[in-house]
């Protein structure tokens, strides 16, 4: 009609829906996860938990504070580990000295091994005798880095706690069939058959971050030892000796 017309845009902004997590999912080399395995994705880990563990480990919660969604386990067993001279040193101080609280280290009962992970990496910097396999170069830790980095949306890889190592054996048969789908190794099984192992470990024995403490009230202090994780007890073995070498799985948080 010859006169000027009206027009309005607006931007119209679509998202992804959330994909729903489970434990058993597939975590992937981005980030990602699915319930079914996504051909052309590299698998990382598995889903073990769904578990914020910012909200109990206050370390991670500083160095990866959007690690909020769940934790994954690697898909690589390692055997024949030998924890470390962790029973020659008043871990209370040694601890404590390093700028890390002791009681989280014997705490069972909150997911924090990332926490446990950094202050055993630097007690073994400072006593390289200490925590074998958390050497920042030649630890259990630093090869499964090296050869499965983490995804870039997630924590470090880290030595499960009590607590974490729990939840995976609350989810056994989930996680082992997702681990050995993907190519992994599987946790092992409650009361496996030794394999040419000596009377100081066993095959379904495995290394927590999380040190066994006992508390000398007269001292004020703790007295670390190193109790592994029995699948079949669902907690705690007895302690063992300076020789024992039992199996470790690495885990993160995303």
């Amino acid at each position: 009609n010859g006169q000027p017309q009206k027009s309005a845009t607006c931007t119209v902004t679509v998202e992804e829906s959330a994909v729903s997590l489970n434990v058993g999912d597939y975590l992937y080399s981005d980030g990602t996860w699915s319930s079914e395995l996504v051909s052309g994705k590299s698998v990382v880990g598995i889903v073990f938990s769904k578990s914020n563990a910012t909200g109990s480990d206050p370390i991670l919660a500083k160095d990866f504070p959007d690690c909020v969604h769940g934790l994954a386990i690697g898909l690589t067993e390692y055997a024949d580990q030998d924890f470390g001279a962790v029973s020659a040193y008043d871990g209370h101080s040694y601890y404590q000295g390093l700028g890390y609280d002791p009681n989280m280290i014997v705490d069972t009962g909150k997911p924090n091994g990332y926490g446990n992970t950094s202050a055993h990496n630097a007690m073994n910097a400072s006593r390289s005798d200490y925590c074998l396999f958390f050497n920042q170069t030649s630890g259990v830790v630093a090869m499964h880095t090296s050869a499965v980095p983490a995804p870039s949306t997630a924590s470090a890889w880290y030595v499960p706690s009590y607590k974490e190592m729990s939840y995976i054996v609350e989810n056994l048969d989930v996680i082992n069939s997702a681990l050995v789908t993907a190519g992994g190794t599987s946790v092992a099984q409650p009361n496996d058959s030794e394999v040419s192992w000596d009377e100081n470990r066993s095959s379904d024995w495995y290394w927590t971050s999380t040190i066994h403490g006992s508390w000398y009230p007269k001292g004020g202090t703790y007295d670390h030892a190193k109790y592994p994780f029995d699948i079949s007890k669902g907690g705690w073995t007895t302690s063992v000796q300076a020789s024992a070498k039992c199996k470790v799985r690495v885990v993160l948080a995303f």
